[in-house]
């Protein structure tokens, strides 16, 4: 009587340690990582400002927004939607008088 439960006793506990040391835990993917050429600029008016935009996401990447302000006050925002890319922004005479920060 011994030898009938034996055997399926075994293969009971060769299924349970299989299943239990097969489960591991999923690594977590690196997180995203955003490069620009330009961290700051002085600039004239009429000249044109350009920063290049890249992104590390190995989980994806979905947008990014670059937002224009004067004096901290919103002014206009652009998104991209695929990096690498280029944001060029050409200094206008009304820039003059505020501090213009791009914000990404």
């Amino acid at each position: 009587m011994k030898r009938y439960f034996f055997k399926p006793l075994i293969i009971t506990i060769l299924g349970i340690s299989g299943f239990v040391l097969s489960c591991k835990d999923d690594e977590e993917p690196a997180p995203p990582s955003i490069s620009i050429s330009k961290t700051e600029v002085t600039a004239s008016w009429g000249e044109e400002v350009s920063v290049d935009i890249t992104a590390a996401a190995p989980a994806g990447f979905g947008s990014l927004t670059v937002t224009k302000l004067w004096d901290g006050t919103v002014q206009d925002a652009e998104t991209f939607d695929v990096l690498p890319a280029s944001y060029e922004y050409t200094v206008t005479n009304e820039d003059a008088d505020h501090i213009v920060t791009l914000k990404f």
